[in-house]
């Protein structure tokens, strides 16, 4: 196919239909508009039999390589959005050729037309399946691969500091002044990762406060739930722990990159009764009461 032929298929596809729509649509009158409109519509089924589908698609091809090195820095639901646009512009172009060739009485220019709205969808179906497919290749090479790291040995110095922030961070304005107001804390490590920046470590964590009164030992407050805490520099920056209600299990698996969605119901399932040591903790500290038996309320 010649280069012109091929600069026509380009022109049609871009802006071609416009071009003939004004052509068609120019005012005239009497028999110099007859052959007016004659001549152009002659010209606007040449040039319609003139593209070469596999001409258009390898002029695609070309520029879909350079789309793909671009892609990551693309916003891909605005060019998503951008393209279906686009390919809605053209079709739109093509039934108004139908319409006005219809109008004239001209089925040759309405069946070519007809055959360029086809041609039109053709090309943009695949633009849209190369699309997916280049974002999926792109997502999929892309996407960080993440080490988990369950060593216990390794990740101690992270879980006793993040315990030690939440002590140092955890206040109770109502109860810590009562008498022999004391924090205790009990967690089991589940493991951490890194990225370039962070380390995300995860843990469950319980906690409980108690003090005496009248002799008697009482409960202030108290907490059982797993946290991630994000270091940096091996230094707490932040924490999180889960929403309420129905968000509970949802949240915690957003805690994870997607390629290690699945270690979330692990995490759940790591409480292992810290609750009960917490007890343990309780009852050995306050030993010197005469009943360690807990009081909830107060008197």
């Amino acid at each position: 196919m010649s280069k012109k032929k091929s600069g026509v298929g380009k022109m049609l596809v871009g802006v071609g239909i416009g071009a003939g729509l004004g052509m068609l649509l120019a005012p005239k009158s009497g028999k110099e508009t007859r052959k007016d409109i004659k001549k152009q519509a002659d010209k606007m089924v040449k040039k319609v039999k003139d593209i070469d589908l596999n001409q258009v698609k390898e002029d695609l091809m070309k520029d879909f390589e350079k789309f793909k090195k671009e892609l990551a820095d693309m916003d891909v639901e605005k060019a998503k959005k951008l393209a279906k646009q686009k390919g809605k512009e053209l079709a739109d172009k093509a039934n108004d050729l139908m319409e006005m060739a219809k109008e004239k009485g001209m089925p040759v220019v309405e069946k070519a037309a007809k055959d360029m709205k086809k041609k039109i969808i053709r090309i943009f179906a695949l633009l849209f399946i190369l699309f997916a497919a280049a974002t999926s290749v792109f997502l999929i090479l892309t996407e960080t691969v993440y080490i988990f790291d369950f060593s216990e040995n390794k990740n101690i110095c992270f879980y006793e500091t993040a315990v030690a922030y939440i002590r140092e961070n955890t206040k109770d304005a109502y109860y810590e002044n009562e008498k022999d107001y004391q924090l205790f804390t009990s967690y089991n490590g589940f493991g951490s990762y890194s990225d370039a920046n962070y380390t995300y470590v995860f843990l469950w964590l319980s906690t409980g406060s108690y003090y005496t009164k009248n002799g008697k030992l009482y409960s202030a407050s108290g907490s059982n739930m797993p946290y991630k805490f994000t270091f940096k520099d091996n230094e707490v920056i932040s924490y999180e722990i889960p929403m309420d209600g129905e968000a509970y299990v949802l949240s915690i698996k957003r805690w994870f990159p997607k390629s290690m969605r699945h270690l979330y119901q692990k995490l759940l399932d790591r409480d292992n009764h810290t609750n009960d040591e917490i007890e343990k903790q309780v009852k050995t500290y306050y030993s010197y009461l005469e009943s360690t038996e807990i009081q909830y309320g107060t008197d």
